[in-house]
């Protein structure tokens, strides 16, 4: 099935979507998450001596993490 990614999010740098991020901006959120959920669920896979599931707790570890943080700065930047 093909995904299309919105243009506008695809051609940012990882630091324009860190702002969106703080400032809420869900479609960043997304853009962050299909450029390194990939990456980062081979990361774990390979480290966690190839358990699937570990790997995948791990994934939604990290980007849980991710929204949390941005929640912490955003309400520090307000």
């Amino acid at each position: 099935m093909l995904q299309f990614r919105s243009k506008k999010y695809a051609v940012c740098s990882d630091e324009e979507l860190m702002a969106y991020l703080v400032k809420g901006n869900h479609k960043a959120f997304e853009e962050v998450y299909k450029r390194y959920a990939p990456y980062m669920l081979r990361f774990f896979y390979r480290h966690l001596y190839q358990d699937n599931d570990k790997a995948q707790d791990f994934l939604q570890d990290l980007f849980t993490t991710l929204i949390d943080k941005m929640e912490y700065t955003k309400d520090d930047i307000i």
